[in-house]
């Protein structure tokens, strides 16, 4: 019997429900989830706690920065002519102690200066600091402290001997100081930059410096990146940089040879006469281009031990005496009412007054004032050339009033640009002060006195003179260049600024300035090895209530060589009255051998030559040390090198030029062999610094006195070393030993 069994479907009412059912119990799942998750991210925002692990969220997230680090740029360097560095920046560090006891690292440990003496007492030697004095600054209720200057500007020795000392709380932050290698160094012109915490970098404050702090300003860059408390950088994490562009380069036309001569002059001058200012340029007659400027005092912007911010040469005005009689002489001879050999009466000169202008009257009784030459000197019936040459005032009143008219001389003096600024770039300037509104100071402007005006204008006027009429702006930058690539940006070349007077009236003033070095009142400045032209110049100083009586501003202008000029220096100095030219020559005479020495200026002709020239070379320098004495003596022979041998031995233990890499043929060495030193060697003609030198490598003792070049040494060369003080004495005018 078949059972036939018939199976009905669930009811559509039935499955809805069975699948409602499914979904609740997953939503609430997902729900349950969600309320876990929602509720531990509140926990951890509002109280700062994981809830599983109940770990302190907010001090680790305290521990993650995102940190801004400044890459910074290297201001620009300042070089000479040679690119010998003048300016330079260079990293130090600025130390950073962390006083507040919240301040903590990595797993809790501190982040701040826990032992404040121990830290004081390890600190001090290495800061040359007195403990006491760091143990106050630690004891501040700050957050943070410095240790003043000497926790500024700290190297990466003295960085490091620190970092190894692992003492908490102590952080660096990094700083860029500016360096002047050669220090008192043509100052007023270069000037000083210093640290400026709101751009990070060094900023200009004073001459070149910051005359072009815009060109040598670099630009810094900086790095974001992600790190913990203790700066550990996560590389893998945020990270974004921006590199730092370096300023650029500034080269003067500064010659560090003729420089550094000039600054020992001046500062010899000063000593010499008790002098109260000395100043001093030197420039190339054909270009513009200034070889050489400085003054005292001084001062190193290494140290800042600066008392008066004016550059003399630039923004000091002066009555510049009797140099301005080259220039009454210019006009009359370029006017052609000239004659030389016309004679007339020196010994007065009787003023009177026509139409608002100076005259000659025939005597006292009828002048309204008279005017007489130095010291009231009556020199008799001379000519006009004889007059230049002895400088005589009343030659200047004569040629202004019977040969040219004083608004000639007005002319002449608009033409060869006094009373107005050269324009020299980088360079801030005075216009002086034009006194020519009275009869008596058009007379007394032709001799230097009423009228005031720079260095700078009268060199400008000069080198019409020195360069057959043509008159050049100076100029104290050759360049720029870019700070990364050394590729020229800007060049500044030699700018004519007018022609003044005639070729043929810069001959004849030339020959004027010529005779009185010869004969006149610029013949204490002669050399031997080159002829010179030049004039002197004597005034009175001007105060607040009157000219002074007791000093007076002696200076000289000088071209050489007399035949053909090539360089111009002008040389002055402020001091007691009653010294003479006579008297203080020889730092002046030792800058005018320098020149002629380094420019080869020379009057001997090719015939006269019996010693050939040595030509100047830069060598490459072997290493020497424990080699035979020998094999050096053939080095120093094929390239015409001086040096004295220390000792008889046959081997080199040590050398003057040591850890050089490059040195000039020239330079006198000393080596020093393993055999001692017995007898005294000839000093006599080496410079300062290379007795010192010798002092050193032979560790005799040596009392040096002076400047420049030796002329006496108390132990004669060859006599025995007995142990005794030895004194060498210095001059900056040797004899040619």
């Amino acid at each position: 019997m078949r059972v036939s069994i018939k199976m009905s479907s669930p009811s559509p009412l039935k499955t809805h429900k069975r699948t409602n059912i499914t979904l609740l119990v997953w939503f609430s799942i997902f729900f349950l989830i969600i309320s876990v998750i929602s509720a531990n991210v509140f926990v951890v925002v509002i109280g700062g706690k994981h809830v599983y692990s109940q770990t302190d969220i907010k001090e680790i997230a305290n521990q993650v920065y995102i940190k801004k680090e400044n890459i910074l740029a290297s201001r620009g360097l300042i070089v000479d002519a040679d690119h010998n560095v003048l300016a330079e920046d260079v990293i130090t560090y600025k130390i950073i102690l962390y006083l507040d006891e919240s301040r903590k690292g990595v797993n809790n440990k501190p982040a701040y200066v826990v032992d404040i003496n121990a830290t004081a007492q390890a600190l001090a030697p290495i800061l040359d600091m007195e403990e006491h004095a760091i143990l106050q600054l630690l004891n501040q209720d700050l957050y943070q402290t410095e240790l003043g200057v000497k926790g500024k500007n700290l190297s990466l020795n003295q960085k490091n001997e620190i970092m190894a000392l692992d003492l908490p709380g102590i952080e660096f932050q990094t700083m860029v100081s500016r360096n002047y290698p050669y220090g008192e160094f043509a100052s007023h012109l270069i000037g000083f930059a210093q640290y400026d915490d709101a751009s990070k970098s060094n900023t200009g404050r004073m001459g070149i410096e910051a005359n072009f702090n815009t060109m040598l300003t670099g630009q810094n860059g900086y790095r974001h990146y992600q790190s913990d408390i203790s700066g550990f950088h996560y590389k893998d994490m945020y990270n974004q940089q921006e590199d730092a562009v370096d300023g650029n380069t500034v080269v003067l036309t500064l010659d560090r040879r003729i420089q550094e001569t000039l600054e020992l002059a001046i500062k010899q001058t000063q000593e010499n006469v008790n002098a109260y200012q000395t100043w001093a340029l030197v420039m190339e007659v054909d270009t513009g281009r200034i070889l050489a400027w400085g003054q005292t005092p001084g001062f190193d912007p290494n140290t800042m031990n600066i008392d008066d911010y004016d550059n003399v040469i630039s923004q000091g005005v002066f009555e510049p005496g009797s140099t301005m009689k080259s220039f009454v002489y210019a006009t009359a001879i370029d006017k052609g009412r000239y004659n030389g050999q016309a004679t007339y009466a020196s010994g007065a000169f009787h003023m009177g007054v026509s139409n608002g202008l100076p005259i000659q009257v025939a005597s006292a009784s009828q002048a309204s004032t008279t005017i007489y030459n130095a010291n009231r000197r009556d020199w008799g019936i001379v000519n006009f050339d004889r007059a230049f040459s002895v400088s005589l005032n009343t030659a200047i009143a004569t040629l202004l009033t019977n040969n040219i008219s004083v608004r000639d001389y007005e002319q002449y003096m608009d033409r060869f640009g006094f009373f107005k600024k050269t324009d020299i770039v980088g360079v801030l300037e005075n216009n002086g002060v034009k006194a020519f509104r009275y009869p008596i100071e058009m007379i007394t402007s032709g001799y230097g006195q009423g009228s005031s005006m720079t260095t700078l204008q009268l060199m400008q006027a000069y080198s019409a003179i020195f360069n057959d009429g043509v008159m050049v702006k100076p100029k104290i930058v050759d360049a720029i260049l870019d700070g990364k690539t050394g590729l020229t940006l800007q060049e500044f070349p030699t700018e004519i600024v007018s022609m003044p007077i005639q070729a043929s009236t810069a001959k004849e003033v030339q020959r004027l300035m010529t005779t009185t070095a010869k004969e006149g009142t610029a013949r204490y400045y002669g050399i031997p090895d080159v002829s010179i032209m030049g004039k002197t110049g004597t005034a009175h100083l001007i105060g607040p209530n009157g000219y002074y009586k007791d000093r007076t501003l002696n200076s000289v202008v000088i071209g050489l060589p007399a035949d053909q000029p090539k360089i111009s220096v002008f040389y002055g100095f402020i001091a007691p009255g009653g010294i003479t030219p006579a008297r203080e020559n020889e730092p002046i005479k030792t800058l005018l051998r320098k020149i002629a020495m380094v420019y080869h200026l020379s009057d001997q002709g090719p015939d006269d030559e019996d010693v050939e020239a040595v030509e100047t070379q830069v060598l490459d320098m072997p290493h020497f040390i424990n080699q035979k004495v020998s094999l050096f003596e053939q080095f120093a022979l094929e390239h015409a090198m001086h040096y004295t041998l220390l000792g008889d031995g046959d081997r080199i233990i040590e050398t003057s030029f040591d850890g050089l890499d490059k040195l000039l043929n020239t330079s006198h060495v000393f080596i020093k062999t393993n055999q001692p030193l017995t007898t005294m060697v000839d000093l006599k003609g080496l410079s300062k610094k290379e007795v010192q030198m010798f002092a050193q490598l032979s560790q005799l003792e040596l009392e040096i006195e002076g400047e420049g070049w030796v002329i006496e040494q108390s132990l004669a060369a060859h006599e025995t070393l007995d142990g005794e003080t030895i004194s060498v004495v210095c001059s900056l005018n040797p004899p040619d030993f």
